[in-house]
């Protein structure tokens, strides 16, 4: 059996190729075997995206290409998929990459068969497939990226992706259809009280009156998207978390605390506490800031919080050692509810200190 991988992205930063060709092979590779081209027509590579688009639109919740009804409407449903990409991706040049590898014989849970092609479900994991082409994928796109103009759009689009398989005797392509649970298992919601939206609406205006908390809110909303991997979710909240320490304790907290300092001494002493917060001021580290913030803010749970800091710090250095394997996780989430916590208590006694 074939396991087969297509993906199309929209090239920003480029309407046309050159000489007005409309396709340029561009990379390919052995293993796993890819090729790589750009094209401004994309619309006759797309049939399996279409097909795939189609199936998931017409199966959402269940598998039913087993019914009449459902077949004869499946054509319908790949029309608009269809006319859907179309209309979010006019003209433009679109990177594609087709690729394949061979597989052992897989389980074909609940396949179901139309004309010209068929369907199965979880037959094999979808993210698998795409690691194996995700380091082209990455190479080709950053080399494009290096040619742009110099005031070129550097962004790209992914239009989509589709993973299909292949007998050897029929060539029929076979659709996987993956039904996935994240991690965490699945969402609890629940109706905020009103307090939390008066809060809410309340801070709104600190954050936009603030370079620095705009920078962490970007920063937090990319690793909040869903469909970014938890390497670059990490790596995104992590220095939202930099971020939020390193300006809120140069701006305030670094002179709060010297300030306090010095009120619990007379004044013949204050000038030794002048003289070292300028000593200290290019050795503060990042650690350090932390507790300072810590026991300002959440006194009480301090240092649960700086241990807590300090294992998500361990986390994010072993990235900066090449011996050191990937992490099999990483502490997302607990990142996340620490910057938001403390973002939480900064807002809030910022909110009193104006009033």
């Amino acid at each position: 059996m074939e396991v087969h991988y297509f993906a199309i992205f929209r090239i920003l930063g480029s309407n046309t190729l050159p000489d007005n060709a409309n396709r340029i092979d561009f990379v390919s590779i052995a293993e796993p075997k890819t090729a790589t081209f750009l094209t401004t027509m994309p619309d006759e590579y797309c049939i399996h995206l279409d097909r795939k688009n189609g199936l998931v639109a017409k199966m959402f919740g269940l598998f039913a290409l087993d019914s009449e009804a459902a077949k004869k409407d499946l054509p319908a449903k790949i029309d608009e998929a269809r006319a859907e990409r179309q209309k979010q991706n006019r003209d433009g040049v679109f990177l594609i990459v087709e690729g394949s590898y061979d597989s052992a014989a897989l389980v074909l849970k609940s396949r179901a068969d139309v004309d010209d092609f068929a369907a199965t479900l979880d037959a094999l994991r979808n993210e698998e497939t795409r690691a194996k082409f995700r380091p082209i994928i990455l190479g080709s796109i950053a080399a494009l990226a290096s040619v742009l103009s110099a005031n070129a759009t550097k962004r790209i689009r992914k239009v989509g992706d589709v993973i299909y398989l292949t007998e050897l005797d029929t060539k029929k392509p076979i659709y996987n259809v993956n039904f996935q649970m994240h991690a965490v298992g699945m969402a609890i919601a629940a109706p905020p009280p009103a307090d939390t939206i008066k809060k809410a609406k309340n801070r709104v205006s600190a954050l936009l009156g603030n370079t620095s908390l705009m920078k962490i809110s970007d920063l937090l909303v990319e690793s909040l998207e869903m469909g970014t991997d938890d390497l670059r979710t990490f790596i995104a909240i992590w220095a939202a978390l930099e971020v939020f320490i390193n300006a809120m304790f140069d701006s305030l907290y670094r002179t709060k605390f010297f300030d306090r300092l010095g009120s619990e001494l007379p004044e013949v002493a204050k000038q030794y506490v002048e003289r070292l917060k300028a000593l200290m001021k290019s050795r503060d580290r990042l650690g350090d800031k932390f507790r300072i913030i810590a026991s300002m803010l959440n006194a009480n749970e301090a240092e649960t919080d700086i241990k807590l800091f300090s294992s998500i710090k361990r986390s994010r250095d072993k990235l900066f050692h090449p011996s050191d394997t990937r992490a099999s996780a990483y502490p997302v989430q607990e990142t996340q509810n620490l910057l938001l916590r403390y973002l939480a208590f900064h807002l809030e006694a910022d909110t009193i200190r104006k009033n």
